[in-house]
């Protein structure tokens, strides 16, 4: 399955062969790369995807993290510029400290299609934060 990433997309699966969204036209493949094939979480600022890296041999698993602020920090253009700061930043952080961990995901790009931010990121197997807290406190 592909899953469009396009906030207001009234049907985002689709078909894992699809390139276009058959609902709303979007493209499905981030840089011609990045698969999108289900949706795993959203924080603060950011919405989660499980994707694939449809340039390596065994389509190798990664995350898709959207830039996708709440609604009051769209209307407000200094919040919105800080939030998209905060998003690149992020991504540096990762850069830097993701190459020497195995605990923090490697960032392998930084990237903004159809008017959108993402970060492609190291997919770590496991129980995420949110899961070990929920069970020991």
């Amino acid at each position: 399955m592909s899953y469009c990433l396009n906030p207001n997309c009234p049907q985002p699966q689709n078909h894992h062969e699809e390139k276009i969204c058959k609902a709303c036209g979007s493209q499905l493949l981030l840089k011609d790369r990045y698969r999108a094939i289900s949706f795993l979480d959203s924080g603060g600022m950011s919405r989660n995807f499980l994707a694939l890296d449809t340039d390596m041999p065994q389509e190798k698993r990664c995350v898709v993290k959207q830039f996708f602020p709440a609604p009051q920090v769209l209307d407000d253009v200094e919040a919105f510029e800080k939030s998209i700061e905060l998003f690149q930043r992020e991504g540096a952080q990762l850069d830097r400290l993701g190459a020497d961990s195995t605990q923090i995901p490697k960032l392998f790009a930084y990237l903004e299609q159809e008017r959108r931010f993402y970060l492609i990121q190291e997919f770590i197997d496991g129980q995420n934060l949110r899961e070990i807290i929920k069970e020991s406190g």
